[in-house]
């Protein structure tokens, strides 16, 4: 598969980052490319009114043990049917996950929602935000039961808003389906102006709000043929209300295993704003949600 040729998965061996390791491999396996698993240990400074640095020696130590626990990691996932190699970076999280997805072709990154002492329902870990924020490839946050990886999907959701965005991120949902073996669901979710227009004393006319509900669903059949080019079963729907809610809830109405969405399209810049339609989905879906940014 061209569109990815190395999983590389951050780890800060929590239990949610064992389980993003293992979706990697899982991953990796079913595509037939290397897996890299990556370690960042950031420098450290003690609190202190001086702060003070960390002695030598005792970061020599720190650095011992943080490249035992790599090769524990490493050894757990060898043997398996896939390449695994390692890195470790000294360096912030969301920095050394930037340099290597720089230094391989084709990178797709599997992390978890959180680290250490995240709630995933009320927040994002702030390495995967900014990891997604910032990326320069497609980004999988593993939640939920990944357990569809090691049989493969049975239905993928592509969430649209007809952005050329959007459509990028279909084509690799297109890409990912036809390789293992999924259905795709085309869903876009549409919010009517009418809250907009209630807030000035207006109710708009029925047969503008349908209007706008026919364009959406012939929106969507255009996605649907434009996706449905042999190798893969797609389907489209209509969805009503807030985007990320609405998606989030399509996916477990789908019984879908995966969201594959766009960081941005016709809601905005994600680098510059918090609360994108892709981030409140992190936040919302009970699944894993594979984000894939504007190529470059």
């Amino acid at each position: 598969m061209d569109a990815i040729q190395t999983v590389i998965v951050p780890v800060d061996f929590s239990e949610a980052s064992s389980a993003a390791a293992e979706a990697g491999l899982g991953l990796a396996r079913r595509l037939g490319v290397p897996l890299r698993v990556l370690h960042a240990v950031p420098p450290m400074v003690v609190m202190s009114p001086g702060g003070i640095a960390v002695p030598s020696d005792t970061w020599s130590s720190l650095l011992d043990g943080a490249r035992q626990k790599l090769a524990e990691c490493v050894e757990a996932l060898s043997g398996r049917g896939v390449e695994v190699a390692s890195a470790l970076r000294e360096t912030a999280s969301a920095t050394a996950i930037e340099d290597e997805v720089a230094e391989h072709p084709s990178p797709l990154v599997v992390m978890s929602p959180h680290g250490r002492g995240r709630l995933e329902r009320l927040m994002l870990g702030s390495v995967t935000e900014r990891t997604v924020r910032r990326a320069t490839c497609p980004v999988l946050v593993v939640k939920g039961d990944a357990g569809w990886v090691a049989n493969g999907p049975e239905t993928i959701l592509v969430a649209t808003d007809f952005s050329d965005q959007a459509a990028h991120a279909a084509d690799l949902a297109r890409e990912l389906a036809v390789a293992l073996g999924a259905r795709l669901e085309v869903a876009h979710a549409f919010q009517g102006p009418m809250e907009s227009f209630r807030a000035y004393g207006v109710n708009p006319a029925m047969d503008f709000v349908t209007k706008l509900q026919r364009e959406a669903a012939t929106a969507v059949e255009q996605s649907v043929a434009r996706l449905d080019q042999g190798g893969v079963s797609v389907q489209g729907r209509v969805v009503e209300g807030p985007a990320a809610s609405a998606i989030a809830e399509r996916a477990a109405a789908a019984h879908a295993d995966l969201i594959v969405m766009g960081t941005h399209g016709h809601t905005g810049l994600v680098h510059l704003a918090l609360g994108s339609v892709a981030e409140r989905t992190l936040r919302e879906a009970d699944v894993s949600v594979l984000v894939v940014p504007k190529p470059r």
